[in-house]
């Protein structure tokens, strides 16, 4: 179910030494892409933390070119240590691992909050 257009699109918040980011629809287009992790950056940066929580639960599957620039993004950050995704589908769970594994991003997917964050947590 996703948020109305109108309604709040990207949220981030902070759990304990996590940024936690919930998004309620993809981005429409590269720049809107690059606003929405300028704000995570800034996020990270603001408390110099490293360990990033997605919510991607309510967001549609982003297009090709939008998938490539978090991609992108992800794999050139220095502050970022650990990736959580929450989502709700097993199998792209498991595509959005195997490209993270190939993109040297230390990855994984969840569709429990709580697993999440443990294993952000872990050492």
């Amino acid at each position: 179910m996703s948020a109305p257009e109108s309604a709040q699109v990207l949220s981030i918040t902070f759990v304990g030494p996590i940024v936690r980011v919930w998004h309620a629809r993809p981005s429409h287009d590269l720049a809107e892409t690059r606003d929405f992790l300028a704000s995570i950056d800034e996020a990270l940066s603001s408390r110099s933390y490293e360990l990033l929580l997605l919510d991607s639960r309510d967001a549609e599957r982003p297009r090709p070119e939008i998938q490539e620039a978090i991609w992108v993004w992800l794999s050139g950050h220095e502050r970022v240590r650990k990736v959580a995704i929450l989502m709700h589908s097993r199998e792209h769970g498991r595509n959005v691992r195997l490209h993270g594994a190939d993109q040297g991003v230390l990855l994984r997917t969840f569709d429990d909050e709580a697993q999440a964050i443990a294993w952000l947590r872990s050492r």
